[in-house]
């Protein structure tokens, strides 16, 4: 199994695009406990995820956890080579924030709706789905993660220039990429 280390600003693994993984029918069973593992950090209080790719846990693999809404909750799902296939040409900006940049929350431009093509654990096999809203949000994000691409890219100018003292904070303030510990007893997946 693999050893999850949480990535933060500026750390280079969040800059690095991931390859497809090669499989028939479903991912091998380390990628299946990576997935798992990763719904457990999104569940961790002080975290309290809605989405996470693997470049943000030391990984370049094409797995990233996706929180689709379901009514107030929202339900974390495993993708495996994920790849947007689709955008709407309608946009929504959003209030965007991201586990690697602690406390930085800005404006971001997504696309309202998505069609996603990828492996999802819920259902075990590959196929495409379309998302809305704040899933299309989600899966955005994170698939921008395995492609190497981080938030603030879709940022303009003028947001850049306001948000560089924090960045330099987290840079500061989290300079060591130490193991994540985990305390998941208890804590499940479903």
């Amino acid at each position: 199994m693999y050893e999850l280390k949480f990535t933060y600003y500026p750390h280079p693994i969040l800059r690095q695009k991931s390859e497809p993984l090669t499989f028939y029918t479903k991912p091998n069973d380390d990628i299946l406990e990576l997935i798992e593992n990763m719904k457990k950090v999104c569940k961790l209080p002080h975290l309290n995820g809605i989405g996470l790719a693997a470049q943000q846990v030391g990984l370049v693999l094409p797995v990233a956890i996706v929180g689709i809404p379901q009514g107030d909750r929202y339900k974390l799902i495993g993708v495996v080579n994920p790849k947007i296939i689709e955008i709407s040409s309608l946009t929504i900006v959003g209030e965007e924030g991201c586990l690697s940049f602690p406390k930085l929350f800005i404006p971001i431009e997504r696309p309202k709706r998505i069609i996603v093509e990828a492996w999802f654990d819920d259902t075990k096999k590959f196929e495409k789905r379309e998302l809305f809203d704040m899933g299309a949000r989600v899966a955005s994000h994170e698939i921008d993660h395995l492609n190497g691409i981080v938030f603030i890219d879709r940022t303009d100018a003028s947001t850049k220039i306001e948000i560089k003292p924090k960045l330099q904070k987290i840079a500061r303030d989290y300079p060591d990429q130490k193991p994540i510990s985990l305390d998941i007893s208890g804590l499940t997946t479903a």
